[in-house]
């Protein structure tokens, strides 16, 4: 458990060990032992992400830089410089929070909606038409999507009409249904010829490998051999 002193007052502020808060409470401990560093709260929050590592979601990122960006003042460019990130993977996990509804950072929380899937496409969606993002999300219910399915649902939207954003936005999982029943008939209609052409071009393909590879053995055998002579 790690603490800082408060600025402004004779108290500690609580940078890591939440959870062990919550379960000390749950036991009725109202005293717990904690390491104390000697750093500013904004400093301490830094360091603490450089040491977790990748040990932690998305949302946790994003919820960290709201608070560095709207408590403690730094700029975009302050924080992927002070963070080691790029300013859009900034920006990306700031709209998390910014920009997409409670409705899908709860669904992303849950894991129903994968947070790259959010930031990739609902976000530029959201910034173009959120009430279209607000339907789509509505829309997707308790379904789980992967990223390729969102990706998906996002370049149709992209290249329908009017008429066709509304209608997918109201019934993405139609959509989705529709198009792994076609993937299926494809795959369905393709012959035992076309297969053998694939296996003998995955054949040809390794043999070429093969082929190239002892050349270069043998090339290097042959100048040894002559190196010697």
């Amino acid at each position: 458990m790690v603490v800082v002193a408060a600025a402004t007052a004779d108290r500690y502020v609580l940078i890591d060990g939440y959870l062990r808060v919550d379960v000390m409470r749950s036991l009725g401990r109202d005293v717990v032992e904690a390491t104390v560093w000697s750093l500013g709260e904004t400093e301490a929050l830094i360091a603490r992400f450089h040491l977790e590592g990748h040990a932690r979601s998305t949302l946790e990122e994003a919820w960290l830089l709201e608070h560095l960006a709207k408590d403690e003042g730094l700029s975009l460019e302050e924080l992927g410089r002070r963070l080691c990130r790029t300013k859009s993977w900034v920006s990306r996990r700031l709209g998390l929070r910014k920009i997409l509804t409670a409705e899908v950072q709860a669904k992303v929380a849950a894991g129903q909606i994968p947070a790259q899937a959010a930031m990739k496409y609902l976000l530029p969606l959201a910034r173009a038409n959120a009430e279209h993002s607000r339907k789509l999300v509505a829309g997707l219910g308790a379904q789980r999507v992967s990223v390729r399915q969102m990706g998906r649902l996002y370049a149709a939207y992209r290249a329908a009409d009017a008429v066709g954003r509304e209608r997918l936005c109201n019934s993405p999982l139609v959509f989705l249904q529709m198009e792994a029943q076609a993937e299926r008939s494809a795959e369905g209609q393709s012959t035992g010829v076309d297969r053998l052409v694939s296996d003998l071009g995955a054949i040809a393909g390794l043999c070429g490998r093969a082929r190239r590879r002892a050349c270069a053995e043998i090339s290097i055998e042959e100048i040894a051999v002559a190196q010697d002579r």
